[in-house]
């Protein structure tokens, strides 16, 4: 099988919890699984066989205690990604984290040594805590609680400096790869001066990939599209734009990029010749 790569993006991810929901359910297993983010967080819960449960787990979006915009201007943050990671994934979602330490192949979660710029790809089936190297990987500098203390380092989302592990998963020797994105067809543009201002003052050592945000995303997006000689990238991402952002609390619209990115899902299964597929997009 392939290996997959999955794109973070915070509530963008909704898109990649279908598409990744269809492929677990045509019997996908890959050879290993690269997640940057919440496409970390989705990597546990493929390797535990749980999509369709972390397809329901959108329907905690509103939940003032995980996303508040109130909290924010308060001086507190809009994610409460503690409360996320280590309460309600295994507690009130119900996150098997014993089934993600015995998947049957590797869990790459992304994240970056805030005080060096380093990026690091470690494999949650060996983390001690794999909620605490989740959270390390996703903490977002400015919206959420950032860095988080991982393996003696200090962490931060492993988008800041690789928003898709493509290049990762292609130097481990993967030659066939599903990569799924959750944003349309587009350059990505540069973040705002006064984010790069601010995340520099933080971070000093994060301020060049902080200005060059953007094209690290449009450098993956290229190579998935003109992949080295001898790989085989399969891209799966929405048509249009699905409207959700990083930090949308329409749950209207994040179920839409779920179903969106379940239908896009069965069509890729379809066509690497999975079976069970084709009565289902028909249905």
């Amino acid at each position: 099988m392939p290996a997959l790569v999955i794109e973070g993006g915070a509530n963008r991810a909704s898109y990649a919890t279908g598409v990744l929901a269809a492929l677990q359910s045509a019997g996908f297993v890959p050879d290993a699984a690269y997640g940057t983010s919440a496409g970390g967080a989705l990597g546990a819960w493929y390797a535990a066989g749980q999509m369709e449960l972390a397809c329901r787990t959108w329907n905690a979006v509103r939940d003032r205690e995980l996303l508040s915009y109130r909290r924010a201007l308060l001086g507190g943050y809009v994610f409460d990604l503690r409360r996320l990671y280590h309460h309600y994934y295994p507690k009130v979602f119900g996150l098997d984290v014993a089934a993600v330490k015995r998947a049957p192949f590797p869990v790459h979660v992304t994240i970056t040594d805030a005080d060096t710029g380093e990026t690091l790809h470690p494999d949650i089936r060996h983390a001690e805590d794999p909620m605490l190297l989740i959270h390390a990987g996703a903490a977002i500098p400015l919206l959420a609680e950032a860095p988080i203390e991982w393996d003696g380092r200090r962490c931060i989302d492993g988008g800041a400096t690789q928003p898709i592990p493509l290049e990762k998963a292609i130097a481990d020797g993967h030659k066939d790869i599903v990569v799924v994105l959750n944003r349309a067809h587009g350059e990505r543009k540069p973040e705002p001066g006064w984010a790069v201002a601010l995340i520099a003052r933080q971070f000093p050592a994060l301020e060049g990939a902080a200005r060059l945000h953007h094209e690290l995303h449009n450098r993956a997006v290229r190579l998935a599209l003109a992949p080295p000689e001898g790989v085989r990238v399969r891209v799966i991402r929405p048509a249009t734009d699905t409207g959700v952002s990083r930090a949308t609390r329409d749950l209207a619209l994040i179920r839409r990029a779920i179903e969106r990115g379940r239908a896009d899902g069965l069509r890729a299964a379809a066509q690497m010749g999975l079976t069970g597929v084709l009565p289902r997009l028909r249905a």
